[in-house]
């Protein structure tokens, strides 16, 4: 029996026919620019959005389509350098899922229509997208980049861009939990790990850390080393982030009228942490070495860290 087509299914074609009928009409001609970057925002208003819920089959001719037309924006800008193609060029590549050449596509448009403002909406847009990839810019001043590009220097990074990227430095605020083992002097503790870190200028900022330590649980009075800590820690940003910093540390004494009233040191701080896809949370492994004191402390903690900004 012949399984009847969905309403969904029959209310695409005619989108998908008009779509591939346009591709297909012939090679595209000097003068037709606007024409072209008509055709990339039909393709990507229709395409792009809702890909990730096609079937198999639809969705590889819709990234059939979207490469085709892709190719066709090239062609027509590397033929006439129409700075609106640069654009749609960048936003089909970014479709594609091509986000180091949509990147450069983006930031060369931007650079090079900086006085243009007929185009200062696709700017707007185009700027949102490099920052939602990760890219932060920058501006440097107004420059000739137009007359250089139209005299071929085309590359994002040339002397005198308008904008630059700049290396993204990761979330300004981070705040982390865990537990682990604490060594110092002659006791162990089972360690509770809190912290929170903001930071200030690119990767460099400042931890605010307290480590509860518990000793002899299973005795009806538990022993307790409650240390605190400030002080500077750097993150790297990546598929896996170091950390490291270092801090000044203060803990009451346990030991009550023995001794100081507080024991004072400094610890090495150093880890990893692991971003969790594009959520918040990342997984955190991190290790301390100082001293209390006189003592020889050490912290090897694992845990959550939530960022933010």
């Amino acid at each position: 029996m012949t399984r009847p087509l969905r309403l969904a299914r029959c209310r695409a074609l005619p989108s998908l026919v008009l779509l591939v009928a346009s591709l297909c009409a012939g090679p595209v001609r000097a003068g037709e620019d606007e024409q072209v970057a008509l055709q990339a925002q039909a393709v990507h208003s229709q395409l792009c959005a809702g890909i990730g819920n096609l079937g198999v089959s639809r969705a590889a001719a819709s990234m059939s389509l979207l490469s085709n037309t892709w190719g066709q924006v090239s062609e027509a800008y590397e033929a006439n350098n129409t700075d609106f193609l640069l654009y749609w060029r960048g936003v089909l590549g970014q479709c594609l899922g091509q986000n180091e050449l949509a990147t450069q596509d983006l930031v060369e448009f931007i650079e090079i229509t900086e006085d243009n403002k007929d185009l200062l909406p696709l700017r707007r847009d185009a700027r949102a997208r490099l920052r939602r990839m990760g890219v932060r810019i920058r501006s440097s001043g107004k420059t000739s980049g137009r007359a250089q590009a139209a005299a071929g220097e085309k590359s994002a990074a040339k002397s005198g861009a308008a904008l630059l990227p700049t290396p993204g430095w990761g979330r300004r605020l981070h705040i982390g939990v865990g537990l682990g083992y604490q060594r110092t002097a002659d006791w162990n503790y089972l360690v509770v790990g809190a912290d929170v870190s903001v930071r200030i200028v690119g990767p460099l900022g400042v931890m605010v850390l307290a480590r509860p330590g518990f000793s002899e649980l299973v005795t009806p009075q538990p022993s307790m080393l409650f240390a605190f800590g400030v002080g500077p820690v750097v993150r790297i940003p990546g598929k896996v982030e170091p950390m490291f910093g270092a801090a000044l540390q203060l803990a009451p004494n346990p030991g009550g009228g023995a001794g100081a009233s507080f024991l004072v040191g400094v610890a090495g701080i150093g880890g990893v942490e692991v971003p969790l896809g594009s959520s918040p949370l990342a997984l955190r492994v991190a290790a301390e070495v100082g001293v209390l004191s006189q003592f020889f402390c050490l912290r090897i903690l694992g845990g959550l860290s939530l960022r933010f900004g």
